[in-house]
Protein backbone atom coordinates (compact mmCIF):
# COMPACT_ATOMS: atom_id res chain seq x y z
CA UNK A 1 0.00 0.00 0.00
CA UNK A 2 2.88 2.69 1.12
CA UNK A 3 4.11 1.75 -2.58
CA UNK A 4 0.79 3.50 -3.98
CA UNK A 5 0.78 5.85 -2.28
CA UNK A 6 4.27 7.34 -2.79
CA UNK A 7 3.37 7.02 -6.86
CA UNK A 8 0.32 9.21 -6.55
CA UNK A 9 2.37 11.35 -4.59
CA UNK A 10 4.88 12.01 -7.63
CA UNK A 11 2.13 12.19 -10.38
CA UNK A 12 -0.54 14.32 -8.21
CA UNK A 13 1.17 17.80 -8.38
CA UNK A 14 1.84 19.35 -4.73
CA UNK A 15 -0.70 22.11 -4.97
CA UNK A 16 -4.22 19.75 -5.91
CA UNK A 17 -2.35 17.26 -2.63
CA UNK A 18 -2.75 20.38 -0.54
CA UNK A 19 -6.35 21.42 -1.92
CA UNK A 20 -7.61 17.95 -1.46
CA UNK A 21 -6.48 17.91 2.26
CA UNK A 22 -7.94 21.14 3.10
CA UNK A 23 -10.97 20.60 1.91
CA UNK A 24 -11.57 16.80 3.40
CA UNK A 25 -10.17 17.87 6.53
CA UNK A 26 -12.56 20.66 6.45
CA UNK A 27 -15.50 18.41 5.75
CA UNK A 28 -14.66 16.08 8.39
CA UNK A 29 -13.93 18.15 10.89
CA UNK A 30 -17.07 19.80 10.47
CA UNK A 31 -19.28 16.78 10.21
CA UNK A 32 -17.45 16.19 13.75
CA UNK A 33 -18.62 19.13 15.14
CA UNK A 34 -22.15 18.96 13.85
CA UNK A 35 -22.33 15.69 14.75
CA UNK A 36 -21.30 16.82 18.77
CA UNK A 37 -23.81 19.74 18.26
CA UNK A 38 -26.81 17.32 17.15
CA UNK A 39 -26.01 14.29 20.01
CA UNK A 40 -25.83 17.35 22.67
CA UNK A 41 -28.95 19.23 21.74
CA UNK A 42 -30.61 15.76 21.36
CA UNK A 43 -31.24 16.65 17.80
CA UNK A 44 -32.74 13.11 15.53
CA UNK A 45 -33.57 12.41 12.12
CA UNK A 46 -33.32 14.97 9.28
CA UNK A 47 -32.58 17.72 11.48
CA UNK A 48 -29.39 15.63 12.49
CA UNK A 49 -28.24 15.64 9.01
CA UNK A 50 -28.93 19.02 8.10
CA UNK A 51 -27.06 20.31 11.17
CA UNK A 52 -24.11 18.24 10.47
CA UNK A 53 -24.12 19.46 6.71
CA UNK A 54 -24.95 23.02 7.70
CA UNK A 55 -21.55 22.72 10.53
CA UNK A 56 -19.40 21.48 7.77
CA UNK A 57 -20.26 24.36 5.25
CA UNK A 58 -19.70 26.70 7.88
CA UNK A 59 -15.97 24.75 8.44
CA UNK A 60 -15.66 25.04 4.25
CA UNK A 61 -16.14 28.96 4.73
CA UNK A 62 -13.05 29.09 6.87
CA UNK A 63 -10.63 27.97 4.41
CA UNK A 64 -8.56 30.84 2.55
CA UNK A 65 -7.00 29.94 -0.81
CA UNK A 66 -5.45 32.70 -3.18
CA UNK A 67 -6.41 33.21 -7.05
CA UNK A 68 -3.32 31.15 -7.84
CA UNK A 69 -5.12 27.62 -5.57
CA UNK A 70 -7.91 28.38 -8.25
CA UNK A 71 -7.29 25.38 -10.16
CA UNK A 72 -6.35 22.98 -7.88
CA UNK A 73 -9.31 23.89 -5.60
CA UNK A 74 -11.86 23.40 -8.48
CA UNK A 75 -10.05 19.96 -9.21
CA UNK A 76 -10.61 18.55 -5.65
CA UNK A 77 -14.24 19.75 -5.99
CA UNK A 78 -14.52 17.70 -8.70
CA UNK A 79 -13.19 14.92 -7.08
CA UNK A 80 -15.08 14.75 -4.36
CA UNK A 81 -17.97 15.23 -6.83
CA UNK A 82 -20.79 12.24 -7.88
CA UNK A 83 -19.44 12.42 -11.66
CA UNK A 84 -18.12 8.85 -13.02
CA UNK A 85 -15.48 10.36 -15.57
CA UNK A 86 -11.75 8.96 -15.10
CA UNK A 87 -9.31 11.81 -14.47
CA UNK A 88 -11.78 14.54 -14.82
CA UNK A 89 -10.13 16.56 -11.90
CA UNK A 90 -7.01 16.50 -13.71
CA UNK A 91 -8.69 18.09 -16.56
CA UNK A 92 -10.15 20.63 -14.33
CA UNK A 93 -6.65 21.12 -13.05
CA UNK A 94 -5.34 21.37 -16.29
CA UNK A 95 -7.84 23.52 -17.96
CA UNK A 96 -8.01 25.78 -15.00
CA UNK A 97 -4.13 26.34 -15.35
CA UNK A 98 -4.24 27.49 -18.80
CA UNK A 99 -7.13 30.02 -18.14
CA UNK A 100 -4.80 31.21 -15.49
CA UNK A 101 -2.08 31.40 -17.67
CA UNK A 102 -4.24 32.92 -20.75
CA UNK A 103 -5.44 35.60 -17.67
CA UNK A 104 -2.12 36.68 -17.15
CA UNK A 105 -0.41 36.38 -20.65
CA UNK A 106 -3.61 38.28 -22.10
CA UNK A 107 -1.27 41.06 -23.59
CA UNK A 108 1.31 38.91 -25.33
CA UNK A 109 -1.58 36.61 -26.92
CA UNK A 110 -3.46 39.64 -28.53
CA UNK A 111 -0.09 40.79 -29.65
CA UNK A 112 0.27 37.79 -32.00
CA UNK A 113 -2.73 38.11 -33.83
CA UNK A 114 -1.91 42.08 -34.53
Amino acid sequence: MAGISKIVQRIVPSDLRRANSMISGALKSGYKKGSIYAKEQKITGMRKTYTKSKSAVKELKTLKFTKEDIPAVAAAIVGVAPIPVPGLSFVVYGVGHAIQYGIKNADKITSLFR
